[in-house]
């Protein structure tokens, strides 16, 4: 998911360049990050499986940027 993340806020970006709407990387991601949640939610509802492992892997992904913040900040 975070790939793919990454590639919606570059294509999000460049699409703002070519449009001269001056978009910075944060608003790039605010713009993407509903877009890949809302298709990642709708591509994993159809299984039970995907879901759970949808589930398990954000979960690991939060805690590991939570942890991570947690240790830079000390």
């Amino acid at each position: 998911m975070s790939e793919a993340l990454s590639m919606a806020i570059a294509l999000v970006k460049d699409w703002g360049d070519k449009n001269d709407l001056g978009l910075d990387m944060e608003v790039a991601e605010e713009a993407a990050a509903p877009l890949v949640m809302g298709a990642y939610e709708e591509m994993i509802k159809s299984s039970d499986t995907y879901r759970r492992l949808a589930i398990t892997e954000f979960e690991n992904e939060i805690f590991q940027e939570c942890y991570e913040e947690m240790i830079s900040e000390e």
